[in-house]
This record gives C-alpha cells, sequence and structure tokens, in this order.
C-alpha cells in the first residue's frame, strides 16, 4: 500500500479507507510529518521538575489546532492527578497516576472537545523522533 502525493486530511482519508477494508471498523487516523514529530518531541509543556514527577506525560493528536472555547473545555478535565496543556494540535496530558485511575474519560474528553483524540505516550514519540529525526 502506497500513500505518496497525498498529504494532510487526504493521506489520513486514504489510510482510514485502507485499515477500514482491512479491519471491518473505523480507525481514527492522525498524521503528522517527521518535522511536526520533531518539534512535539522538542516542546516542553511542563517544567522539568513536573514532568519527572509524572507517572506519565502523554500526547493527545487532534485533526486542527483547538479554538480558545476548546482550550477552556480541555482545562475542565484538570484534577489533583491530571494536567493538560494545549499547544497547536497537541494536547499533553501529565498524569500523576496511572491513568486509568483517574477520572478522565477519553470518549468524555473527545465529546467535550469535538473532536477524535489519539494519546501516545511522550516516550513513543521521543522513540520515533530518534529513529527518524538522526
Amino acid at each position: 500500500m502506497t500513500f505518496e502525493a497525498v498529504s494532510g486530511r487526504g493521506l489520513e482519508r486514504k489510510i482510514e479507507k485502507q485499515l477500514k477494508a482491512a479491519l471491518g471498523y473505523d480507525v481514527e487516523t492522525f498524521v503528522r510529518d517527521a518535522g511536526r514529530i520533531r518539534a512535539v518531541h522538542l516542546y516542553e509543556p511542563f517544567p522539568k521538575a513536573a514532568m519527572e514527577a509524572a507517572h506519565s506525560v502523554s500526547v493527545g493528536f487532534v485533526r486542527s489546532a483547538l479554538d480558545a472555547k476548546v482550550v477552556e473545555r480541555v482545562r475542565e478535565f484538570n484534577s489533583d492527578a491530571d494536567e493538560f496543556h494545549v499547544h497547536a494540535s497537541e494536547v499533553y496530558w501529565r498524569c500523576l497516576k496511572p491513568q486509568n485511575e483517574t477520572k478522565v474519560n477519553p470518549k468524555k474528553f473527545e465529546r467535550a472537545i469535538g473532536s477524535p483524540v489519539t494519546f501516545r505516550n511522550l516516550n513513543t514519540i521521543t522513540r520515533l523522533a530518534a529513529k527518524y529525526l538522526r
């Protein structure tokens, strides 16, 4: 399967179509080029000490940058265990305990922001950056 000469949302749609054909169900797809992965990897959404104190830090990829109203809705998910930060088309989630032990519900989160989102651990982003951005 080749996806050359297709970019942006067109590429995402093409991949989603192929995945649905192969798997039999919809799979939301979020494409970031190498430059964007590098930027996500280098971005510092929280102070270093806060990052080190976290149980995990994840990056939520969304379709496009969130407007101010939606950013406010994201902030409503902040709690003693969870802290969110929005930058461009990514949502950073600093969690002080295992994510499955927090009150953050991914489907409720998606409804609140009006967009699908897929979270990946920041360690995964770091490994991608190291592998593809030498």
